[in-house]
């Protein structure tokens, strides 16, 4: 089961569907070959890509932020997206920012469609087919595309909705986008390279509080956030768990989609604060619990019965009304 939206990289209009992870027929895990692929993103990224004038090596772009764009020419959403980046690539060059390269990973289904598609591009690109598009793919969860993931010069992930960024700042005045530890849930569903649907996710429903009190929530749930996502992100694991938080109700659909799905009553229950653990990946599992106040010991508690599984599980819910 998971959250989707439509096709707007920045909608917040969710439904719950049918998980569509691998399941384990498709576990590679026993292949002679799994002991030799790649797990890391710089071994996966490789060194040498293809340029405008020929083959480009990975030292060209050292110290920059990378974006892998994940698109192809048969896909209608890419091609509505494609002349916006490369607008905004082109305009921050043309201002004097050499600080961002783009790569693109083709799924087109013919090298000639990649070469017409490629051909407008101006950035780098892997070969058509290589194998570390999927493998990128894999690593980073990509489940449609238009996708557009963005790296830190050190190779963290900043964001994989790039896409959102290019829509919501077309001039590129917010560049490089440095990650919210808390994220309010209508903005976005991912964070630390991570989505909603794939990792344990604290979510802080905090209408009740004035301005001041979010504010100081927020902190609390960001000193959190610093070590169990930002920090985890670093690892080949990654984060633990990442944080969300909604600060006013009728935004958009993402808070009306999780109460109707954690069965919380937006005019009652959240009178209140409620602390809710979307654990989308235990199929579909969550808890919730309502706090009188944001404090370390009242969020650390939460997560400590978690972890020591005190807390009573509970199973989200279809939407009801469909998409």
């Amino acid at each position: 089961m998971e959250f989707t939206g439509d096709d707007s990289p920045t909608s917040g209009h969710l439904q719950f569907t049918e998980d569509k992870s691998p399941t384990a027929d498709s576990d590679e895990s026993n292949s002679p070959m799994a002991e030799s692929v790649p797990t890391s993103f710089e071994e996966i990224l490789g060194t040498t890509f293809i340029g405008k004038s020929g083959p480009v090596e990975k030292s060209s772009f050292a110290g920059k932020h990378l974006m892998i764009y994940f698109s192809a020419h048969w896909c209608p959403p890419c091609r509505r997206f494609t002349p916006k980046l490369i607008k905004y690539v082109n305009d921050r060059r043309a201002a004097g920012h050499d600080d961002l390269e783009v790569i693109f990973a083709s799924s087109d289904n013919s090298e000639r469609e990649f070469n017409e598609y490629y051909s407008d591009m101006p950035w780098l690109a892997f070969p058509h087919k290589d194998k570390r598009i999927q493998q990128l793919s894999s690593k980073f969860q990509v489940e449609g595309i238009p996708t557009l993931i963005l790296f830190d010069p050190e190779g963290n992930i900043v964001t994989n909705n790039g896409t959102g960024c290019v829509d919501r700042d077309p001039e590129g005045l917010k560049f490089p986008y440095p990650q919210d530890l808390v994220v309010d849930i209508e903005d976005e569903l991912d964070s630390f390279g991570c989505n909603i649907n794939s990792k344990l996710s604290l979510l802080c429903l905090m209408h009740s509080l004035d301005a001041e009190a979010q504010a100081s929530a927020k902190a609390v749930l960001a000193t959190f956030a610093v070590t169990l996502a930002q920090e985890k992100a670093k690892t080949p694991s990654g984060p633990e768990m990442i944080f969300f938080c909604s600060l006013a109700p009728g935004r958009g659909g993402a808070l009306s989609a999780i109460c109707q799905m954690t069965e919380l009553d937006e005019d009652t229950d959240l009178k209140s604060v409620q602390l809710v653990l979307l654990d989308i990946p235990d199929s579909g599992g969550y808890y919730k619990c309502s706090v009188p106040e944001v404090t370390q010991e009242s969020v650390g508690h939460f997560i400590e019965s978690y972890r020591n599984k005190t807390l009573q599980r509970a199973q989200l819910s279809r939407r009801r009304g469909g998409g």
